[in-house]
Protein backbone atom coordinates (compact mmCIF):
# COMPACT_ATOMS: atom_id res chain seq x y z
CA UNK A 1 0.00 0.00 0.00
CA UNK A 2 1.32 3.44 -0.87
CA UNK A 3 0.53 6.50 1.19
CA UNK A 4 1.12 10.21 0.49
CA UNK A 5 3.27 12.03 2.94
CA UNK A 6 2.34 15.53 4.01
CA UNK A 7 4.76 16.97 1.39
CA UNK A 8 2.89 15.23 -1.48
CA UNK A 9 5.47 12.53 -2.11
CA UNK A 10 4.53 8.90 -2.11
CA UNK A 11 6.08 6.62 0.48
CA UNK A 12 5.50 2.87 0.95
CA UNK A 13 3.46 1.63 3.90
CA UNK A 14 4.79 -1.78 4.92
CA UNK A 15 2.68 -2.27 8.04
CA UNK A 16 0.97 -5.39 6.65
CA UNK A 17 -2.59 -6.55 7.16
CA UNK A 18 -4.55 -5.62 10.24
CA UNK A 19 -6.13 -8.28 12.42
CA UNK A 20 -9.62 -7.02 11.55
CA UNK A 21 -8.95 -7.37 7.82
CA UNK A 22 -7.69 -10.91 8.36
CA UNK A 23 -10.81 -11.87 10.35
CA UNK A 24 -13.09 -10.42 7.64
CA UNK A 25 -11.33 -12.44 4.91
CA UNK A 26 -11.49 -15.65 6.95
CA UNK A 27 -15.20 -15.10 7.66
CA UNK A 28 -15.94 -14.60 3.96
CA UNK A 29 -14.05 -17.79 3.08
CA UNK A 30 -15.93 -19.73 5.79
CA UNK A 31 -19.30 -18.58 4.41
CA UNK A 32 -18.27 -19.55 0.87
CA UNK A 33 -17.05 -23.00 2.00
CA UNK A 34 -20.23 -23.76 3.96
CA UNK A 35 -22.38 -22.68 1.00
CA UNK A 36 -20.44 -25.00 -1.31
CA UNK A 37 -20.71 -27.93 1.15
CA UNK A 38 -24.46 -27.36 1.48
CA UNK A 39 -24.83 -27.36 -2.33
CA UNK A 40 -22.91 -30.64 -2.70
CA UNK A 41 -25.01 -32.18 0.10
CA UNK A 42 -28.21 -31.16 -1.68
CA UNK A 43 -27.00 -32.71 -4.95
CA UNK A 44 -26.24 -36.04 -3.26
CA UNK A 45 -29.67 -36.04 -1.58
CA UNK A 46 -31.29 -35.22 -4.93
CA UNK A 47 -29.61 -38.30 -6.49
CA UNK A 48 -31.19 -40.56 -3.86
CA UNK A 49 -34.62 -38.98 -4.25
CA UNK A 50 -34.44 -39.24 -8.05
CA UNK A 51 -33.38 -42.90 -7.82
CA UNK A 52 -36.31 -43.71 -5.51
CA UNK A 53 -38.78 -41.91 -7.80
CA UNK A 54 -37.44 -43.79 -10.83
CA UNK A 55 -37.66 -47.12 -8.99
CA UNK A 56 -41.24 -46.30 -7.95
CA UNK A 57 -42.16 -45.51 -11.56
CA UNK A 58 -40.54 -48.67 -12.95
CA UNK A 59 -42.27 -50.98 -10.46
CA UNK A 60 -45.59 -49.26 -11.20
CA UNK A 61 -44.98 -49.70 -14.95
CA UNK A 62 -44.17 -53.38 -14.42
CA UNK A 63 -47.44 -53.91 -12.54
CA UNK A 64 -49.43 -52.09 -15.23
CA UNK A 65 -47.81 -54.12 -18.03
CA UNK A 66 -48.54 -57.35 -16.17
CA UNK A 67 -52.20 -56.38 -15.85
CA UNK A 68 -52.57 -55.15 -19.44
CA UNK A 69 -50.63 -57.63 -21.57
CA UNK A 70 -50.21 -61.37 -21.99
CA UNK A 71 -47.04 -63.23 -21.13
CA UNK A 72 -45.02 -63.48 -17.96
CA UNK A 73 -43.69 -60.09 -16.93
CA UNK A 74 -41.02 -59.53 -14.31
CA UNK A 75 -38.63 -56.83 -13.20
CA UNK A 76 -35.04 -57.15 -12.09
CA UNK A 77 -33.33 -54.68 -9.78
CA UNK A 78 -29.59 -55.14 -10.17
CA UNK A 79 -26.29 -53.33 -10.09
CA UNK A 80 -24.02 -53.18 -13.10
CA UNK A 81 -20.45 -54.03 -12.14
CA UNK A 82 -19.03 -51.94 -14.98
CA UNK A 83 -20.12 -48.55 -13.62
CA UNK A 84 -21.67 -49.44 -10.27
CA UNK A 85 -24.96 -48.21 -11.71
CA UNK A 86 -28.22 -49.53 -10.24
CA UNK A 87 -30.69 -50.48 -12.96
CA UNK A 88 -34.27 -51.75 -13.10
CA UNK A 89 -35.03 -53.87 -16.15
CA UNK A 90 -38.46 -55.08 -17.23
CA UNK A 91 -38.65 -58.40 -19.10
CA UNK A 92 -41.47 -60.23 -20.87
CA UNK A 93 -41.49 -63.98 -21.43
CA UNK A 94 -43.89 -64.88 -24.25
CA UNK A 95 -45.82 -68.11 -24.81
CA UNK A 96 -42.91 -69.55 -26.83
CA UNK A 97 -40.55 -69.12 -23.89
CA UNK A 98 -38.60 -66.22 -25.43
CA UNK A 99 -37.52 -63.57 -22.93
CA UNK A 100 -37.37 -60.00 -24.25
CA UNK A 101 -36.06 -56.93 -22.48
CA UNK A 102 -38.83 -54.34 -22.61
CA UNK A 103 -37.22 -51.42 -20.79
CA UNK A 104 -34.16 -50.55 -18.73
CA UNK A 105 -33.96 -47.58 -16.36
CA UNK A 106 -30.73 -46.38 -14.77
CA UNK A 107 -31.39 -45.50 -11.13
CA UNK A 108 -28.03 -44.03 -10.15
CA UNK A 109 -24.56 -44.91 -8.95
CA UNK A 110 -24.19 -42.47 -6.04
CA UNK A 111 -26.75 -44.34 -3.95
CA UNK A 112 -27.13 -47.64 -2.12
CA UNK A 113 -30.29 -49.67 -2.64
CA UNK A 114 -31.34 -52.25 -0.06
CA UNK A 115 -34.06 -54.84 -0.45
CA UNK A 116 -35.72 -55.50 2.89
CA UNK A 117 -37.96 -58.51 3.33
CA UNK A 118 -37.10 -61.51 5.46
CA UNK A 119 -33.64 -59.92 5.81
CA UNK A 120 -31.97 -56.69 4.70
CA UNK A 121 -29.84 -57.18 1.59
CA UNK A 122 -27.76 -54.58 -0.21
CA UNK A 123 -28.06 -55.07 -3.96
CA UNK A 124 -24.48 -55.71 -5.12
CA UNK A 125 -22.79 -56.59 -8.39
CA UNK A 126 -23.49 -60.28 -7.77
CA UNK A 127 -27.04 -59.98 -6.42
CA UNK A 128 -30.35 -58.91 -7.86
CA UNK A 129 -34.02 -58.91 -6.91
CA UNK A 130 -36.77 -60.22 -9.19
CA UNK A 131 -40.35 -58.98 -8.86
CA UNK A 132 -43.36 -60.84 -10.29
CA UNK A 133 -46.98 -59.68 -10.24
CA UNK A 134 -50.08 -61.85 -10.71
CA UNK A 135 -51.60 -61.19 -14.10
CA UNK A 136 -55.27 -61.12 -13.18
CA UNK A 137 -55.12 -59.20 -9.91
CA UNK A 138 -51.91 -57.15 -9.94
CA UNK A 139 -50.94 -58.49 -6.54
CA UNK A 140 -47.33 -59.45 -5.88
CA UNK A 141 -46.70 -63.06 -6.87
CA UNK A 142 -43.04 -63.32 -5.80
CA UNK A 143 -40.06 -61.25 -4.77
CA UNK A 144 -37.07 -63.50 -5.35
CA UNK A 145 -33.30 -63.41 -5.17
CA UNK A 146 -32.05 -63.23 -8.73
CA UNK A 147 -29.09 -65.45 -7.83
CA UNK A 148 -30.47 -68.22 -5.63
CA UNK A 149 -34.17 -67.94 -6.47
CA UNK A 150 -34.95 -67.76 -2.75
CA UNK A 151 -38.14 -66.01 -1.68
CA UNK A 152 -37.18 -62.68 -0.06
CA UNK A 153 -40.59 -61.92 1.43
CA UNK A 154 -41.26 -62.42 5.09
CA UNK A 155 -44.61 -63.35 6.56
CA UNK A 156 -45.84 -59.74 6.63
CA UNK A 157 -47.81 -58.15 3.83
CA UNK A 158 -45.12 -55.72 2.64
CA UNK A 159 -41.65 -55.57 1.14
CA UNK A 160 -39.32 -52.56 1.31
CA UNK A 161 -36.72 -50.93 -0.87
CA UNK A 162 -34.43 -48.42 0.87
CA UNK A 163 -32.57 -45.92 -1.29
CA UNK A 164 -29.79 -44.21 0.66
CA UNK A 165 -27.31 -41.49 -0.18
CA UNK A 166 -23.73 -41.54 1.15
CA UNK A 167 -24.51 -38.69 3.56
CA UNK A 168 -27.41 -40.48 5.24
CA UNK A 169 -30.53 -39.34 3.37
CA UNK A 170 -32.89 -42.30 3.05
CA UNK A 171 -36.09 -42.92 1.08
CA UNK A 172 -38.23 -46.00 1.57
CA UNK A 173 -40.54 -47.57 -0.98
CA UNK A 174 -43.09 -50.03 0.37
CA UNK A 175 -44.41 -52.73 -1.96
CA UNK A 176 -47.72 -54.02 -0.56
CA UNK A 177 -47.87 -57.72 -1.38
CA UNK A 178 -51.66 -58.13 -1.01
CA UNK A 179 -52.53 -55.30 -3.41
CA UNK A 180 -49.41 -54.81 -5.56
CA UNK A 181 -49.45 -51.09 -4.84
CA UNK A 182 -46.25 -49.23 -4.03
CA UNK A 183 -46.02 -46.28 -1.65
CA UNK A 184 -43.21 -43.89 -0.76
CA UNK A 185 -42.14 -41.81 2.23
CA UNK A 186 -41.10 -38.60 0.43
Amino acid sequence: MIVRSNKGKLKPNNRGVSFVELIVVVAILAVMASTAAYGVNMLVNADAKKASKNLYQEISDLRNETLAQTGIWYGELSRSSAKGQYVFTIYRKDSSGNVNQVSRQNLGSKVTIKAVGAAENVITDTQSVLIYFNQGTGTVKNVLSGVSGADLCNTSNKFYFKVESPNGASYTLTLWLNTGKISTDY
